[in-house]
């Protein structure tokens, strides 16, 4: 394989992998309730996130926080609230 095919090759996973998004499930320890975010800020003891399943910006308060993959992600967002 020549050199600039190469570097396109690599040019291309490059960008696939920097497209793929990571994936949070977030947990209210005092609540139990679970909500769903592609991103979230720890503030102290505080996490502040946007929840896929309403759209609103939530804080929570000691969340736990675990990424988890787009299947996991889909299927928490479509399920039905407790």
């Amino acid at each position: 394989m020549s050199m600039t095919k190469r570097f396109a090759v690599a040019a291309l996973l490059f960008i696939a992998a920097a497209c793929e998004a990571t994936y949070y499930k977030l947990t209210d320890p005092a609540t139990g309730r679970e909500y769903y975010a592609v991103d979230y800020t720890n503030k102290g003891d505080m996490i502040e996130f946007k929840d896929a399943k309403t759209g609103a910006r939530t804080t929570v308060q000691n969340a736990r926080v675990l990424e988890i993959n787009e299947r996991t992600f889909n299927d928490g967002v479509a399920a039905p609230a407790r």
